[in-house]
């Protein structure tokens, strides 16, 4: 994951985005294909840590079919069923908040790693 975040880095500093320029189709290509993987990747890890994680046994299902056949929005849905998880299960809730942290400090620290090798590769040359 670092890795490709790094070259899409790396890549990302030869293009220039602010016109089209088909002699670089091979950089652009390369950009786009780590870039999209490294993403996918993050994302891939922060689900799938939180679904290890945090197990949600709220027992909420009845709360949310009731919501939802009177026609709440989706933003209200949410605060709604938040607070209803609180009420039940506030260890529940503090401990997915917790993974929550750990996911976005542990995205922060890999692309921050990423970039940090990429801005090593471009001062050392690395074209």
């Amino acid at each position: 994951m670092v890795l490709l975040a790094s070259i899409a880095f790396v890549t990302w500093a030869q293009l220039d985005f602010r016109r089209v320029d088909l002699d670089n189709w091979k950089t652009t290509m390369v950009f786009w294909i780590c870039f999209t993987t490294a993403a996918l990747s993050i994302a891939a890890n922060m689900i799938g840590f939180l679904e290890k994680a945090v197990a949600f046994p709220l027992g909420l299902e009845r709360g949310i079919r009731r919501l939802r056949l009177r026609g709440h929005s989706d933003a209200l849905l949410v605060g709604v069923l938040f607070k209803m998880a609180l009420r039940a299960k506030p260890v529940v809730v503090a401990e997915a908040v917790i993974a929550i942290v750990v996911i976005y400090g542990a995205m922060i620290a890999s692309i921050t790693s990423a970039s940090s090798v990429a801005l090593t590769a471009l001062k050392n040359g690395v074209r």
